[in-house]
C-alpha cells in the first residue's frame, strides 16, 4: 500500500477489514464517516468541509450534490452543506440514492456491481418547481466514501447525465482515492482526502463466503418512510431543533447517538448539536453490510431490520462500557416495536415518525 504527497495522513482516516462478500473481499474503515467506528461529530465536520474546500469554487449553477446509499449519505449531506457555506451559494441541491422504492416516477436507476445490495434507486422532489430547477442542473458533484475501481461513480454519472440535460460539469468527491488520481474516471475529476494504490491478496477461496440476502422485500415503501432527509432532494439545510428535547444528556455523560441504515443525516446533526452544546457525543451507524470480526473490526452486533425485511443488519466497533447512554435512532418504527437491547448493548430507543 502506497500514499501520494498531499494526502492526509492514512492512520487518521481509515483502518481496514474483510467483508463477507466475494465480489469484493477487502473494506476500508473509515474513521471520519461515522459508520463502522464512534467517530466526533467535529471529526466528520472537518472531512466534510476539507472536501468541499478542494472542490471547484466556481462550480455553474444549479449544483447538485449527490450521495450514494447507505454509506455516504450523511457524508454527502456534509459536503452540500459545506460547499455552499463556503461559497455562500443558494443553488445547490442535495440527493442521495436509495435501496427502497417508492410510489413516484424514478429519476435514475444504477447498479453498484460490487456491493451487498447492487441496486440503486434515485427520486427527485415531489414539488413540480423544484424538480424543474433541479432537472435545468448544471453542476453534479458525486460523493462517496471512497474510491477504487471507479465503476460506481461512473454508473452513477452516466444515469445522471441522461436524466440532467443541461448538465456542464461533474467532478467527485471521495475520502480515499486508492486508484492513485489515475481511476477509469477519466471523464471527470475527482477530490479526495486521501490518494494511494494498494494490492489485495485474499487468502480464503471465495466459494466458502456466501452473502446474506440483504434485498427489500416490501414492493413500495411511501407508508413506512415517509421522511425526506435528502432522498427526494433538499435545497436547504435540515432543521433538527425539533429533535434535540428527545435526547436527554448532560455536560458530564458520554453518549452516542446511532443512525440506522439510510437514517444518518438527522442523528449525525442532532450528535454535532450536542457537541457544539458541550456534552461528549459520538456518531455511529447501523449497515446492512456484512463484514468479518478481523483488524477494525473489533466487535459486531446483529439483528433484524425495523421495517419488516427480515434484512440482518449489524452494528460493529459499539462498546457498550464506553458510553453512558446509546440513542438509537428509527426513522419509521414505533418505539415498541424496538427492543431496549440488542445483542448485548443496552439502548435508548428514539423514534423519528
Amino acid at each position: 500500500m502506497t500514499t501520494e504527497p498531499g494526502s492526509l495522513a492514512i492512520d487518521d482516516l481509515c483502518g481496514f477489514a474483510a467483508r463477507i462478500n466475494p465480489k469484493r473481499a477487502f473494506l476500508f474503515v473509515s474513521k471520519v464517516l461515522g459508520r463502522h467506528i464512534p467517530v466526533r461529530p467535529r471529526s466528520m465536520r472537518e472531512a466534510h468541509l476539507e472536501l468541499a474546500r478542494r472542490l471547484p469554487p466556481d462550480l455553474p449553477g444549479p449544483i447538485l450534490f449527490f450521495g450514494f446509499a447507505e454509506t455516504a449519505i450523511a457524508l454527502g449531506y456534509g459536503v452540500f452543506r459545506e460547499y455552499m457555506h463556503l461559497h455562500q451559494r443558494r443553488d445547490g441541491y442535495y440527493i442521495h440514492s436509495t435501496r427502497y422504492r417508492f410510489k413516484r416516477p424514478l429519476l435514475a436507476e444504477f447498479r453498484e456491481e460490487h456491493s451487498h445490495a447492487a441496486e440503486h434507486f434515485i427520486y427527485g422532489p415531489a414539488d413540480s418547481t423544484d424538480m424543474t430547477r433541479l432537472l435545468n442542473a448544471r453542476s453534479l458533484v458525486l460523493v462517496d466514501d471512497e474510491l477504487t475501481t471507479g465503476n460506481t461513480l461512473a454508473n452513477a454519472a452516466t444515469v445522471l447525465k441522461r436524466s440532467l440535460p443541461h448538465l456542464k460539469d461533474v467532478a467527485g468527491a471521495v475520502l480515499t482515492d486508492w486508484g492513485g488520481g489515475r481511476i477509469r474516471v477519466s471523464q471527470f475529476p475527482v477530490v479526495s482526502l486521501l490518494q494511494g494504490g494498494f494490492v489485495f491478496e485474499p487468502k480464503q477461496s471465495r466459494s466458502k463466503v456466501s452473502m446474506p440476502d440483504v434485498r427489500s422485500k416490501s414492493a413500495h415503501r411511501d407508508r413506512d418512510l415517509p421522511r425526506n432527509d435528502g432522498r427526494f432532494a433538499l435545497k436547504a439545510e435540515l432543521d433538527i431543533s425539533p429533535y434535540l428535547p428527545l435526547f436527554e444528556g448532560g455536560k458530564d455523560a458520554d453518549i452516542a447517538i446511532v443512525g440506522t441504515g439510510e437514517f444518518v443525516t438527522v442523528p449525525f446533526l442532532v450528535a454535532e448539536a450536542l457537541e457544539q452544546r458541550g456534552v461528549s457525543a459520538w456518531c455511529q451507524a447501523t449497515t446492512r453490510s456484512p463484514v468479518m470480526i478481523s483488524n477494525a473490526i473489533h466487535s459486531k452486533q446483529t439483528f433484524d431490520d425495523f421495517h419488516g425485511d427480515g434484512i440482518t443488519n449489524f452494528i460493529y466497533n459499539l462498546d457498550g462500557t464506553m458510553f453512558d447512554k446509546i440513542f438509537l435512532c428509527a426513522e419509521y418504527c414505533p418505539v415498541s416495536g424496538i427492543k431496549e437491547r440488542l445483542g448485548d448493548l443496552s439502548v435508548l430507543p428514539v423514534d423519528f415518525t
